[in-house]
């Protein structure tokens, strides 16, 4: 039970488990507080990286639960997905099919957790073997998930949030042809005001 009394970190060192459960205390804040997805990618991704599997609590809202999910958690827990039940009636709950993924976020807490997730990935990516980037490509913000996602949501062209989508690439795109013209000068504030 990650973030909680007994589960540290240094528990996960030190003990067998095949489980890792993230606190409600994580979540249950997250339209209040949707930075909060960065530690949650992180657990996400150590869980990945040991090869265990990660069951999300605190899923209390349908924008928690669109967030949480666009993060690849796929064991969540809380109030958007059932509330406590009598044995008849979770029996039933049992027999519906389970809950189909979107292609794209339903909320806007949803796109920015797909945002951080693309950025996390674009950013590690740069940082370990650049020669998979192409400038040119990054510029183009029209072909990026985010973009059909924000479409999804009802997001116009030439909106506020459209043109900040558009100056990100090209900030990326900027920094992906410094850093392959000259490695050594690696200036990474691009990278972080960008974000």
């Amino acid at each position: 039970d990650l973030g909680s009394a007994y589960g540290s970190l240094m528990r996960l060192k030190t003990l067998p488990f095949d489980k890792i459960k993230l606190d409600q205390s994580f979540v249950r804040t997250l339209e209040k507080q949707p930075r909060d997805l960065y530690f949650v990618n992180t657990v996400q991704d150590l869980s990945t990286n040991l090869g265990v599997t990660l069951v999300v609590e605190g899923v209390e809202t349908k924008d928690i639960l669109d967030a949480v999910t666009v993060t690849g958690a796929s064991l969540l827990q809380g109030y958007a997905i059932a509330r406590p039940l009598p044995l008849k009636e979770l029996q039933q709950f049992l027999q519906r099919p389970t809950i189909e993924r979107s292609i794209y976020p339903q909320t806007f807490l949803g796109l920015y957790a797909l945002h951080l997730s693309l950025h996390s990935v674009l950013e590690k990516t740069m940082r370990q073997n650049l020669r998979l980037m192409d400038y040119k490509e990054m510029v183009d913000s029209d072909v990026c998930p985010l973009h059909r996602a924000m479409q999804h949501l009802g997001v116009s062209e030439g909106s506020p949030l459209d043109r900040r989508h558009r100056e990100y690439h090209k900030a990326i795109a900027e920094l992906i042809h410094q850093l392959s013209a000259s490695p050594e000068n690696l200036d990474w504030c691009i990278m972080e005001e960008a974000q």
